[in-house]
């Protein structure tokens, strides 16, 4: 049996990801009117995902997709993703907010933090659409 490297299963994790973030594109400006959400920046939202998949929370997470996002990556669906992503590499270790990279291309925003896991490093990416709702999610290896 053909053995799959740490890379290769993290390559397949972020090629699912990137399905899903592709389906969203679609819509990507879909309104979410949760006035919970509403007053945090993308920073503070950023962190509060990072906190939810430290505590296995998914519904949590969710909060803060678009509706796109919300009907591509219910929260089972999202747990689903997360332990594929320790399986590949390990139990999350940290996030390091430090070295947060916030950059804006067209009408959206994005985030990438750097993750830790047991077996290595990948980096978070979250796109936030104009409204503050996430658009798009993905774990793509370290560079």
């Amino acid at each position: 049996m053909k053995s799959i490297s740490i890379y290769q299963k993290v390559k397949a994790v972020a090629v699912f990801m990137t399905i899903f973030f592709t389906l969203n594109t679609a819509n990507l400006n879909a309104a979410n009117q949760n006035a919970a959400t509403d007053t945090l920046t993308i920073k503070q939202k950023t962190e509060n995902v990072i906190k939810a998949f430290e505590r296995d929370d998914f519904d949590a997470i969710v909060v803060y997709f678009d509706e796109t996002m919300k009907a591509a990556m219910p929260s089972d669906n999202l747990r689903t993703v997360w332990a594929q992503v320790s399986a590949a590499v390990g139990k999350f270790q940290k996030a390091d907010l430090d070295n947060l990279r916030e950059t804006r291309v067209e009408n959206y925003n994005m985030i990438v933090v750097p993750f830790s896991f047991e077996k290595g490093n990948l980096n978070f990416r979250l796109v936030f659409n104009e409204d503050g709702t996430i658009g798009g999610m993905q774990f793509l290896p370290a560079n």
